[in-house]
């Protein structure tokens, strides 16, 4: 796969470097480049983005660690597979770990050794091939460029279609959560489950792997620690990363969703980190977003009043003093039929990258 070739384009989150503004809104950045804005190009494929750096303290200018990204991958005509990717990075190194995994596992996603496997409908073995390969690209990169994953990972999700299929495969791992909305008033109609030590399957693997799972004073829920010591005190029990538990039962292994379209056409999907379910459960989610529909909203202008809610649900807690980084993304379960990005002329049709990540001196960028 070339990035600019065919219908294939990329949207993920503007990570900035060396300091971010508390509670401020990322920008999303389009490969390749193009004569059209982001924005543009979203609203025809019916899509929404969110992505916002949180506030740990007062003065917090850390950079936030969430991240998501949008990728169409060409395939036959305007048909294609699309892959959508949201992360939630922790640990000093998490805005990395986030970063990189959402560009690298759609990445991943098409390469020849996937793409074989998803032609002939293998597509729980191809999520679960390309999961392998980005933690091990993570692990790699990690010690390229001096990043420590020792006590630092990321969680993920993500969300697979084939444009012209009647299915959507997620996978998840830890916290971050996929929710297919419906109709007004009433409980969405399917939802990923998140990876906690709590949950008795993922106890058992961490206790036989010869972890600790146990609720620390001052935390609230139960965490993962290597046994007979303070740390990491892991709130997830699956992510990339987190090397320090990795012999004990935390696994970079997702699971896998399928959910039939065909009896939910006309519904969204969203896919979010747990900042923005912390607060908000999936009744009143479902109903702001439909709400804001029936107001004339588009989907990005949706998940700002979603995430609005929550973040002042975040901030009516602790005085006002913290709020988790918050992102997602919205779109439609039925796919929508558009032409894709207008590519300016400079283009490369060379070295196989997506999006830059085996070429980071690609000219797209």
């Amino acid at each position: 796969l070339s990035c600019g070739r065919g219908w294939s384009w990329h949207v993920h989150s503007a990570m900035p470097t060396g300091s971010e503004v508390a509670l401020s809104t990322r920008e999303a950045r389009l490969l390749p480049r193009s004569e059209e804005t982001v924005g543009q190009v979203l609203d025809r494929f019916g899509l929404g983005v969110f992505c916002m750096k949180g506030q740990k303290g007062a003065g917090d200018t850390t950079i936030g660690q969430d991240n998501l990204s949008i990728s169409h991958v060409s395939g036959v005509g305007m048909y294609g597979w699309e892959v959508y990717v949201v992360a939630d990075g922790h640990g000093t190194s998490g805005h990395w770990a986030s970063q990189r995994i959402v560009r690298t596992l759609p990445y991943f996603l098409s390469t020849f050794e996937c793409r074989n496997q998803l032609w002939i409908g293998a597509v729980e073995a191809a999520m679960a091939a390309a999961f392998k390969r980005t933690e091990d690209d993570l692990r790699q990169y990690a010690v390229e460029k001096d990043f420590d994953l020792t006590l630092s990972g990321t969680t993920a999700s993500c969300l697979l279609r084939w444009s012209r299929g009647s299915k959507v495969w997620v996978a998840t791992l830890g916290d971050t959560r996929a929710l297919l909305l419906g109709e007004a008033g009433k409980v969405p109609h399917l939802s990923t489950v998140p990876h906690k030590p709590d949950l008795p399957e993922e106890r058992r693997r961490i206790e036989e792997a010869g972890g600790e799972v146990r609720e620390p004073s001052g935390f609230i829920g139960e965490r993962v620690f290597v046994a007979g010591r303070p740390y990491p005190a892991l709130s997830m029990s699956r992510a990339f990363g987190d090397l320090a538990v990795k012999d004990c039962g935390v696994i970079a292994e997702p699971e896998v969703w399928c959910w039939e379209i065909e009896e939910h056409r006309d519904a969204y999907v969203l896919v979010a980190t747990d900042g923005l379910f912390e607060f908000l459960n999936d009744s009143d989610i479902n109903d702001t977003v439909l709400e804001a529909f029936a107001g004339g909203k588009t989907p990005t202008a949706a998940l700002r009043i979603l995430a609005d809610k929550a973040k002042a649900a975040w901030l009516s807690q602790d005085n006002g003093i913290y709020c988790d980084d918050i992102a997602g993304v919205l779109l439609p379960l039925r796919h929508v039929l558009a032409k894709p990005p207008q590519v300016l002329k400079a283009s490369c049709f060379t070295a196989p990258c997506f999006a830059g990540v085996t070429s980071p001196s690609c000219s797209l960028q």
